[in-house]
């Protein structure tokens, strides 16, 4: 595994290994390649938004598949955040910072609206 930002990360290419790890390393944010031979994405998607202790899991769909139809699958699965390969790692920074955003918001409310002050009073 390797480490990205300085954030722990693990990487499996086999789906019982995944799944198993899970159980030790609870992610924050889970990239799933859609197109997985034994179960794909989607299912995985579901399998994970089925477990209690993952509520606060994010989802990253990478996929090959980028048409409107595939986005909307994609978030019908429970997906947070929908990639296409090859992926520009500037999207996946900024799909990374835009989930981050909500998770920050979803726990403190919205960032308070500052405002400019009124010079006539």
């Amino acid at each position: 595994h390797r480490d990205l930002h300085s954030f722990p990360t693990r990487r499996s290419s086999d789906l019982g290994d995944a799944l198993a790890s899970i159980d030790e390393f609870v992610p924050e944010v889970a990239l799933l390649d859609i197109g997985l031979p034994a179960m794909d994405g989607y299912q995985v998607a579901h399998h994970l938004r089925a477990r209690s202790d993952l509520k606060g899991l994010r989802l990253i769909a990478l996929t090959g598949y980028g048409q409107a139809e595939d986005r909307k699958l994609t978030e019908a699965a429970g997906f947070d955040a929908h990639l296409v390969k090859p992926v520009d790692l500037l999207a996946l920074d900024g799909a990374l910072a835009a989930l981050a955003r909500a998770t920050t918001e979803q726990l403190n409310g919205p960032a308070p609206i500052l405002a400019e002050k009124d010079e006539r009073t």
